[in-house]
């Protein structure tokens, strides 16, 4: 929330002095508070003070004031949580002082007062200029000295966007060291959080990485201060992560709680439900599997619904065979790209999830897509279902339909790709292994049909492609023997 906006140029000298009722809670009964002085750190003083500023007489608000105003950054964490009292007084009043309380401490550097200077009454798109002035100095030790600034007007901040808006852009690698660690993991915001995780990885510090992004995801997930997708990415890593750890519900419910917070067709909604799905298909049924199978009652895309079906074959339901066929069925009007796309999809989750054959009489029918534009989106996808194809029949050793659709997918996609694998790794094939392994897929089909002369044909064409494969050399050499 803007809180910053709601008071902007008002001075808080002048509220507390303008009448007895200025900031007087008018739910409160009109009373008198003798004014005190308090020690200059504890919190507790300093939520006495934050108290008095809906105080009914005005001396007592104005000495409140000065005195918060007198704690500087001390005071502000206190004051960004009263901007959002339920006693309007004192909201009002906390915003107004924020504005005035200045941003910079007396041993900053030049650079950075100046910077800082009115920081608290500047708009958003001028606080990011501000900001970014502290990420440039000739001089190393002021740098630091910035960038520990930086980080600490993020910290105290009332716009959550502008820390979302300025910490991704920025590449916090070792030089970041120092002004890093100066957040408090404790406290520091899910941004920030974020932030120092991404230092960790740059530095090869994989575990305590991820334990910040836990953190920082459930921080968001209590307090939102930002849309999903700006924690997405993280959540991702925290997915793989659980899932090679085998903590399959731990993965599960924070997917679940991340669709608690979206209201339907918002942004990677969609992309969320089939992760869940995908977990619940492959490795379950998990806690919370109704409230998953109630979700994905009517899916929105081919993927929840292959995995919804299977979720339902696990359980013996025949509904799953309904899923199915609903989901690879042909649809009247669907144009040629879209058609190869979603069969593409089906086919590949089938593979995922062990249905096979099923898999590839989907991408077969992927694969026969019209082909007439090489560069259209079907043509790719139905390159794509080919190299798919290829894996599923290599793995069966059915190696003439391997090799023809290996031959179909480098016709269609070029003969140096990099391709994605169903088990998720890539791949890149350059023209001379591509078309050895094309021609040992033959070479192995004519020996399951006995054919010496087709096997030497196809020894000789492998030897010929320039491949450095040694295996496929091996296998071939004893033939031209």
């Amino acid at each position: 929330m803007e809180f910053l906006r709601r008071r902007a140029g008002v001075g808080i000298l002048l509220l507390a002095a303008a009448g007895a009722t200025a900031w007087a809670d008018p739910e409160q009964p009109v009373r008198a508070s003798p004014p005190v002085v308090l020690s200059p750190s504890r919190d507790s003083d300093i939520d006495t003070l934050i108290t008095q500023l809906a105080d009914p007489e005005p001396a007592v608000r104005l000495q409140a004031a000065q005195q918060l105003k007198s704690r500087g950054l001390s005071a502000k964490r206190a004051l960004r949580k009263a901007t959002e009292s339920p006693r309007p007084a004192i909201a009002e009043a906390a915003s107004a002082l924020l504005n005035e309380i200045p941003y910079f401490e007396p041993t900053d550097p030049n650079s950075v007062k100046r910077a800082l200077v009115n920081y608290g009454q500047l708009p958003t798109a001028e606080r990011l200029k501000r900001l970014e002035k502290l990420l440039v100095s000739p001089n190393p030790a002021e740098l630091t000295a910035q960038r520990r600034a930086l980080l600490r007007v993020l910290a105290d901040e009332a716009s959550s966007e502008v820390a979302w808006i300025i910490l991704p852009r920025l590449t916090p690698d070792a030089s970041w060291a120092e002004a890093i660690a100066s957040i408090d993991d404790g406290t520091a915001s899910g941004s920030l959080l974020l932030f120092k995780a991404r230092h960790l990885q740059q530095l090869g510090q994989q575990d305590p990485a991820m334990a910040l992004m836990d953190r920082a995801v459930e921080h968001e997930l209590r307090e939102p201060s930002a849309p999903i997708a700006n924690i997405y990415p993280a959540v991702t890593q925290l997915t793989l992560r659980d899932r090679n750890e085998h903590r399959y519900s731990h993965a599960a419910e924070r997917l679940r709680a991340l669709l608690q917070r979206m209201d339907d067709g918002m942004p990677l909604m969609d992309e969320i439900e089939e992760s869940l799905l995908d977990l619940q298909a492959r490795f379950g049924p998990l806690p919370g599997f109704q409230l998953d199978l109630t979700r994905a009652t009517n899916p929105s895309g081919t993927r929840q619904a292959i995995a919804t079906a299977a979720i339902c074959a696990r359980l013996g339901s025949g509904v799953g065979s309904l899923l199915l066929d609903r989901a690879i069925a042909d649809r009247p009007n669907e144009a040629e790209g879209v058609r190869a796309g979603r069969l593409l999809n089906a086919g590949t989750m089938l593979a995922k999830i062990g249905r096979a054959e099923m898999a590839i009489d989907t991408l077969e029918r992927a694969s026969e897509t019209s082909r007439d534009d090489a560069n259209s989106e079907a043509t790719v996808f139905a390159g794509r279902a080919d190299l798919r194809l290829y894996d599923l029949y290599a793995s069966r050793r059915v190696h003439l339909k391997a090799a023809q659709h290996l031959e179909r997918a480098v016709n269609h996609l070029g003969t140096s790709f990099e391709s994605v694998r169903p088990d998720g790794k890539r791949q890149g094939w350059a023209v001379a292994e591509i078309n050895a392994m094309v021609q040992w897929q033959y070479f192995k089909h004519a020996e399951q049909q006995k054919d010496p002369a087709g096997m030497k044909d196809r020894a000789a064409q492998v030897l010929a492609s320039g491949s450095v494969e040694s295996s496929i050399y091996l296998d071939v050499f004893p033939t031209l023997e």
